[in-house]
């Protein structure tokens, strides 16, 4: 997270339920120097912060939570991520075959019709390649992802070098994974 103190307490809400139903162990959120209160929420609540250097990118901080990450899954999602009510409901079904890894469909906040289309747009290379992108979130096994070179530390796109990787072993959940698209 950089400053993501506003998105902060949506997401948070939404994981406590997969606390309360033990589908989620813990809680490590990433931050590349936050200027605002996103690392005093997470602390609050109890969360591990993993700090990193401001401008290190996104792979870095992912690198650094999966390396404090002691649960065989990790669900990695942007900070601007909410689920539906019952999310955790049933979702352990997936838990199951850690030779898989997982993606959320992605649906935008915003009720206009263009946000409508750009979901769309972005769950078709999913759907059709098995290319999701880092705003459709990734449940995976540390295994697996160990297995495949992990998350490599690049400016940007580290999200698509990663899923290249998992290509053949990358399939849809049936949860939505809502987002503004924009942290």
């Amino acid at each position: 997270t950089l400053d993501a103190e506003r998105e902060l307490g949506l997401l948070f809400s939404n994981l406590f339920e997969g606390l309360g139903s033990r589908i989620i162990r813990e809680v490590i959120v990433p931050d590349a120097g936050s200027d605002d209160a996103a690392v005093i929420i997470a602390e609050k609540v109890g969360f591990l912060v993993a700090k990193g250097a401001k401008g290190r990118g996104w792979g870095a901080q992912i690198c650094n939570v999966i390396s404090l990450a002691n649960g065989e899954l990790v669900l990695i999602l942007q900070a601007d991520s909410v689920f539906k009510a019952g999310w955790s409901l049933g979702v352990d079904q997936y838990f199951r075959n850690l030779s898989k890894a997982w993606y959320f469909a992605l649906k935008l906040y915003s009720p206009r019709p263009i946000a409508r289309m750009t979901s769309i747009c972005a769950n078709q290379p999913a759907r059709w390649f098995g290319l999701p992108y880092r705003h459709q979130g990734l449940l995976v096994s540390g295994e697996l992802l160990s297995l495949v070179g992990g998350y490599v530390e690049l400016p940007f796109m580290e999200d698509v070098a990663v899923v290249q990787r998992l290509i053949r072993r990358l399939n849809p959940l049936s949860l939505a994974l809502t987002t503004s698209a924009t942290a």
